[in-house]
């Protein structure tokens, strides 16, 4: 290997770990309030010339945005692995990974919390339409193995049920973890009752919804009056 070809290799190598250290410093300021964090406390936390952070990532939201591609790809990964490999599948086993997977990532709540209004304002499209699509090929997947694998979904339910665990889940812990203004608020009101457990509350509704789908007297339509 010659000496341009080796230059050109650490650079590179540079490169990624400049990449790296700028999104883990962004996920450890992220986690610290579950709030974006600015562009300058980023490169603090890097240890980085803001300059050099813009070098990598075009705004805050840019880098957010490959924070929770990551993190998402990692929780389907996971999920699709399980679910391929469980012989015995059943609503119960469903209920309780997603919770054990929630307990062991703590940080992919709060980024799915805010996600959708990303989304939204998301200035590049391709990165919009890319995320989507992952999403969607990965609830198929996904979806597919537990049409085949519990008894009682109907066919094409699996991804439904992926979806609404999915709302379930972060909608949950938006409820658990209000800003600090509704913090106050419902303290000056006396209003804690609306304050929820997150374990205690996704332990009872994830389940119930895992079974709930896998019954086909519940995903009968209810028929009016």
């Amino acid at each position: 290997m010659n000496s341009k070809v080796q230059k050109r290799a650490r650079d590179e190598s540079s490169k990624i770990v400049k990449r790296q250290t700028i999104l883990q410093a962004a996920l450890e300021l992220f986690l610290g309030g579950y709030q974006l964090p600015k562009v300058d406390d980023i490169a603090e936390k890097a240890g980085l010339a803001k300059g050099t952070v813009y070098l990598y990532f075009a705004s805050r939201e840019e880098i957010y945005f490959h924070l929770v591609t990551i993190h998402s790809t990692a929780y389907w990964d996971s999920l699709e692995v399980f679910l391929a490999e469980c012989g015995d599948l059943t609503p119960e086993k469903l209920a309780r990974w997603i919770l054990n997977y929630h307990d062991s990532n703590p940080h992919y709540l709060p980024m799915a919390s805010i996600l959708n209004k990303m989304l939204e304002e998301a200035s590049e499209l391709n990165q919009t339409l890319e995320f989507k699509q992952l999403l969607a090929a990965k609830l198929i997947t996904c979806g597919g193995w537990l049409d085949k694998k519990i008894t009682g979904i109907t066919p094409g339910e699996g991804s439904h049920l992926l979806l609404a665990l999915n709302a379930l889940t972060v909608g949950l812990w938006e409820r658990a973890n209000p800003t600090k203004a509704v913090r106050d608020l419902l303290d000056l009101l006396e209003l804690g009752n609306l304050r929820v457990n997150f374990q205690k509350e996704a332990e009872k509704s994830v389940m119930a919804l895992c079974k709930g789908y896998s019954s086909n007297t519940t995903n009968t339509p209810l028929q009016s009056d």
